[in-house]
């Protein structure tokens, strides 16, 4: 059962951050210049561990960021992730 993934604010990006599986959501597929990857959506406060995506500007006040999910930073679960997305646009 996959639980969290590791997640950027842009692919290239150094800053990742886990967020639990549950509170990513529209994840979808892309194809990025022959590189597979995943985007969706993140409360900015709801990180489990790792670096803050940015400084946040709105005083505590949670709002939504575009994250890619990446490949090289999720080997074990990606193909689970990947899987989950193309059901998403299926259905």
């Amino acid at each position: 059962m996959i639980v969290a993934a590791w997640v950027r604010t842009r692919p290239v990006h150094w800053r990742a951050a886990r967020y639990l599986i549950s509170d990513i959501s529209d994840l979808s597929f892309e194809n990025d210049g022959g590189a597979d990857l995943l985007r969706g959506y993140v409360l900015c406060d709801a990180l489990q561990e790792g670096e803050p995506l940015h400084v946040c500007p709105s005083k505590g006040k949670s709002h939504t960021l575009h994250v890619y999910i990446l490949r090289q930073d999720n080997e074990d679960i990606f193909p689970a992730l990947l899987s989950k997305a193309r059901d998403r646009k299926t259905t």
